[in-house]
């Protein structure tokens, strides 16, 4: 009897440690990867004309086969910023950076990236096929504009390392500022993990890469910002980070500073974390922009 009960016991135990291995092993890892490459849309719930911006709805077409929704500011001063939001978010993100922007004569395109928003797509590759949407926004530009026109791209947390991407392809990009960047998906998933599940990043983060590969379809590991920024140069790249930010580490901004040609610059705020710019040091952070468009594109 009391072999008997051992062995139950015995058994029970196993079970146990086969359930918390398959939920290890399988389930935490699948809903963070789940999550990188199927976020939850947010609805758009503003537009420019909440900030009295006069603006046009726009369609951009991406070369495989997308609709994207977007806003379109005209310029004053020859100039078009190309503005992409962040995982998880829409157009609606860098309405505040549109308004000083337009304050100043720039014309602004905002648009929602593929599976964002009101943009069509099924999946996200955090900045690997958001490249694509960015080659439309430039093609829509020069539709608009002609060929003359000079543009500059803007991208926060994902949409920062798609706009590092998408320059290093595109020279009609003449000048790039990243908010909140990261070198490279693999180099950041430990934060990602840990924070999502408490459990050990080095165990777990090549298991939710894989899931997320498997998901998406696409080897997302290839999105390395940190390879390309070199190749932007001597087009002028401007990293701004929060010293503060614990969901992408400012050693992000200060690796990718290292890797970039000249012109570069980098501005780390000491008290902001993943994003809060605008709320926590908006005059710093608008002309921290303004000066830099300024030097490397109004004045040549």
């Amino acid at each position: 009897m009391r072999r008997r009960i051992f062995n139950l016991l015995r058994f029970a135990l196993l079970c146990l440690l086969g359930a918390a291995l398959l939920v290890g092993l399988g389930i935490l890892p699948y809903v963070r990867a789940y999550g990188l490459v199927h976020p939850q849309r947010v609805p758009i719930d503003r537009t420019p004309s909440a900030l009295g911006l006069p603006y046009e709805e726009v369609l951009l077409q991406t070369w495989d086969g997308l609709s994207l929704r977007g806003w379109y500011i005209l310029p004053r001063n020859g100039v078009v910023v190309i503005g992409v939001h962040g995982m998880a978010g829409n157009r609606a993100q860098l309405l505040e950076e549109a308004e000083f922007l337009y304050a100043n004569g720039y014309g602004i395109l905002l648009f929602d990236v593929r599976n964002h928003g009101e943009s069509e797509g099924e999946v996200t590759t955090l900045g690997l096929q958001e490249v694509r949407d960015v080659a439309a926004a430039v093609s829509f530009v020069h539709q608009k504009e002609g060929k003359t026109v000079r543009m500059a791209a803007l991208g926060q947390s994902m949409g920062a390392a798609t706009v590092l991407l998408a320059a290093a392809e595109l020279p009609e990009i003449g000048a790039v500022i990243a908010v909140s960047p990261y070198t490279s998906l693999e180099d950041n998933l430990n934060e990602g993990v840990r924070a999502l599940t408490g459990l050990d990043p080095r165990f777990f983060g090549p298991l939710v890469l894989f899931w997320g590969q498997w998901l998406a379809g696409l080897d997302i590991s290839a999105v390395r910002p940190i390879d390309v920024i070199g190749q932007i140069s001597p087009r002028a790249v401007l990293l701004i980070h929060g010293a503060q930010d614990t969901t992408l580490p400012v050693r992000n901004s200060y690796q990718l500073y290292q890797a970039a040609g000249d012109p570069k610059e980098l501005v780390v705020y000491q008290t902001v974390g993943h994003g809060g710019f605008m709320t926590q040091e908006p005059n710093r952070y608008r002309h921290t922009i303004l000066d830099f468009l300024e030097r490397y594109l109004l004045s040549r």
